[in-house]
């Protein structure tokens, strides 16, 4: 057992200071340096220290919110659909704002958190040509291949966007 995946981590400050955060931490590299001599997950090891021995501190999130890109088992463990827009769909000046609940609206499965934490990252996102690139991903549960191929389709996607976006 490897522990958590500090993929997504929500902290909510005020209670981590409460909590005595700066101490725990500290106490947590202490324990670990005991035993190891190198960070191998960086700080991910003195996160899952921490919450071992503290357990209340940690909050499942739903696993449409970490999708790892990395686990051969991410399709079988969190099936998600993946709607995908073009850079041609997308204005970002001239279509009135929605309100929050119209942009976040729920859709079961859909991924919203979509993230690599292998080192083959740069080879997808280096791709020039792209498998699947048909699927809609609004009903069809990808696979890992798939899954990675949108994601070189998103970035890429995001990197052409106007900065009058931002």
């Amino acid at each position: 057992d490897r522990g958590l995946n500090g993929g997504l981590s929500l902290m909510h400050l005020g209670r981590l200071r409460k909590f005595g955060w700066h101490e725990k931490w500290q106490e947590a590299s202490r324990k670990f340096f005991e035993r190891n001599i190198l960070l191998m997950q960086a700080d991910q090891d003195i996160f899952n220290i921490v919450i071992d021995l503290n357990p209340t501190l940690y909050f499942r999130v739903p696993c449409e919110w970490n999708v790892q890109l990395c686990a051969k088992t991410a399709p079988d463990c969190c099936p998600i659909v993946w709607p995908m827009k073009g850079p041609q769909e997308l204005d970002c000046v001239t279509k009135p704002q929605r309100t929050l609940e119209e942009a976040f609206a729920f859709r079961p499965n859909m991924a919203r958190l979509v993230h690599f934490t292998g080192k083959d990252k740069h080879a997808y996102l280096e791709q020039t040509t792209q498998e699947n690139s048909s699927l809609d991903g609004i009903e069809e549960r990808l696979t890992q291949v798939q899954m990675k191929t949108r994601y070189g389709e998103v970035f890429r996607a995001f990197q052409a966007l106007p900065l009058t976006c931002f």
